[in-house]
């Protein structure tokens, strides 16, 4: 028995197997890419609103302490 080439074997040409191992690297950069950027995007919309819901807090907060006057820094931290 005569071993034959996998071009001849599988009737396939040389572009056929470079065009495919080219789109799994591809494919592998994208799902890094993914990988990556999700969990970055929650995090940075997360501190958004933690940023958001704080600065209405502190708003709120200074209303009340002086009856609706706006308030300097330093009389809203709490020591």
């Amino acid at each position: 028995m005569v071993m034959k080439d996998k071009l001849v074997k599988t009737n396939h040409k040389a572009s056929y197997y470079f065009m495919k191992k080219a789109s799994v690297v591809a494919l592998a950069v994208v799902c890094g890419a993914f990988a990556i950027a999700v969990p970055t995007y929650i995090i940075q919309n997360s501190a958004k609103n933690t940023t958001a819901l704080a600065e209405e807090d502190k708003e709120e907060q200074n209303k009340t302490d002086n009856g609706g006057e706006d308030s300097t820094i330093y009389e809203s931290y709490n020591y």
